[in-house]
């Protein structure tokens, strides 16, 4: 779950994100997710001109984000003598 630190927050019991706090949630830049608004990957409430974020969907992009078995660590390629994961 998404935990927004009080500076982060727009307004006490706000259901929806302004961009920059998004962003900032998502430790990523606001263009950063625009772009990805715009491609689809994260929605989006339009209201007017205005976009807002919803927190739940912020949170189901980071778990459909998310790599390696449920369960354990992903295997990201630390510890090979490469440093690259084996494909």
């Amino acid at each position: 779950m998404i935990r927004l630190a009080a500076s982060t927050e727009a307004a006490p019991g706000a259901l929806l994100l302004k961009p920059a706090d998004a962003a900032k949630a998502l430790s990523i830049s606001p263009r950063t997710l625009w772009t990805l608004t715009k491609r689809g990957e994260i929605r989006a409430v339009r209201t007017g001109r205005v976009l807002r974020y919803d927190p739940a969907d912020l949170r189901e992009w980071i778990r459909r984000r998310k790599v390696g078995p449920a369960t354990g660590s992903a295997d990201l390629g630390v510890g090979t003598t490469t440093g690259h994961a084996e494909v």
